[in-house]
């Protein structure tokens, strides 16, 4: 894994982690109060977790200083292609390159997996994804298909 131990460099710890433990928990429901903020919503269960458990499928925590800032999380969506699915840094971690560590970590996931392409989507209000992910080699796709997009949904895809 990159990073290195965050109490010594300043530098996130990116690790594969049990999608279950209640710290994942927590950080997510905290995307979710992000997103329903953002959006108007009102999410009354959490995310369906044990789509990480499959076979080629990770899910992978940030930690600085011992204390987790970040996750996100890939599964299959056909043979040859994952779909990354949760990315979240919290708040007062972003724009410290957390997010771009945990993304090569899951790229990099996936190419182990065998997988030969990479799907994602976010909200268009989501201005720090909308400028992460192009800068990372992402192109706009359409959402078109795609039963799980929300009507505020922008889809991305890349070629790894």
């Amino acid at each position: 894994m990159r990073g290195t131990d965050g109490a010594c460099a300043g530098h996130p710890e990116v690790r594969t982690i049990d999608p279950f433990q209640p710290e994942v928990i927590e950080l997510l429901w905290r995307m979710r109060r992000e997103i329903d903020g953002l959006y108007g919503e009102v999410t009354t269960s959490p995310p369906p977790q044990q789509e990480f458990q499959v076979p080629r499928a990770a899910f992978m925590a940030a930690f600085m200083q011992g204390s987790m800032v970040g996750c996100g999380g890939i599964k299959p969506w056909d043979a040859r292609t994952a779909i990354l699915k949760r990315l979240f840094v919290v708040p007062e971690q972003r724009r410290k390159g957390v997010a771009r560590m945990l993304m090569h970590e899951l790229e990099d996931q996936a190419r182990r997996f065998g997988y030969e392409r990479m799907v994602l989507d976010t909200g268009f209000r989501q201005k720090e994804a909308l400028v992460l992910y192009p800068s990372l080699g992402y192109r706009r796709a359409p959402c078109t298909g795609r039963n799980d997009v929300k009507d505020w949904g922008v889809c991305f895809e890349k070629d790894l």
